[in-house]
């Protein structure tokens, strides 16, 4: 009796106050978890057409260190994509970042795209900002990852310095030169002869992860492969 009772209310609370989907916004039914049907099946896959394969991984060309660069949607200005971002940002919504990094790891593994990776790291955030989002929704994501792609996972192998403020507006080279000595590695760690796998959520133009790549490979890193929740256009 108590669980029909409780199942009766759950159906009211639906009703009156329904679930959105975070990427188009729309009312979710009581069955579908985290996103609608239709942008689970159907949002922007980066390798279904569009931004290539090729344009994210020259964007590490530089680093002889990097082997791999898998995105699994690809962002467009005030699309699905972001509105999807803007949720795991500033909504608090870290079991949305764990869900996607399951079903992006699932995605890998059945076309057998799985990093030869010895440990997980996510891109980290610094402490202040941190504190002001509630949490690092990279760190989430990367632990679905971690758990369907059997990587270990390390959420302070990399620690960020510096507190920096919203890249957006600058350029490419504007960003990388304000990237510089934000990153560095937490004391003791040793990179060397591991091959790292290294997670963030979006990549536009690549700045906050090539500042992370360089710590890495200073540190003695002989292999480096990127997974992020979605990629753009610098």
């Amino acid at each position: 009796m108590g669980a029909k009772i409780a199942a009766f209310w759950n159906d009211c609370f639906d009703l009156f106050f329904p679930k959105v989907c975070p990427a188009c916004k729309r009312a979710m039914a009581g069955t579908e978890y985290q996103l609608c049907t239709q942008c689970l099946l159907f949002l922007p896959r980066l390798h279904a057409g569009g931004l290539s394969a090729l344009e994210v991984e020259t964007k590490f060309s530089g680093f002889r260190e990097v082997k791999t660069v898998q995105a699994f949607l690809e962002y467009h200005a005030k699309g699905k994509v972001q509105s999807l971002l803007r949720s795991l940002k500033y909504e608090g919504n870290k079991e949305l970042a764990s869900f996607l990094g399951r079903i992006y790891g699932l995605d890998r593994v059945a076309a057998g795209s799985i990093p030869a990776a010895d440990l997980l790291v996510p891109v980290p955030l610094h402490p202040r900002k941190e504190k002001e989002r509630g949490y690092n929704q990279s760190e989430f994501f990367a632990a679905g990852l971690s758990g369907v792609l059997s990587i270990p996972l390390d959420k302070s192998f990399l620690v960020r310095n510096v507190y920096t403020r919203s890249q957006t507006g600058k350029t490419r080279s504007q960003r990388i030169e304000s990237m510089q000595g934000v990153f560095g590695l937490r004391p003791g760690v040793n990179p060397g002869k591991l091959r790292i796998l290294l997670v963030d959520d979006v990549l536009t133009t690549g700045a906050t992860l090539e500042a992370c790549i360089e710590e890495l490979v200073k540190g003695g890193c002989r292999e480096i492969h990127i997974m992020t929740i979605a990629a753009a256009r610098d």
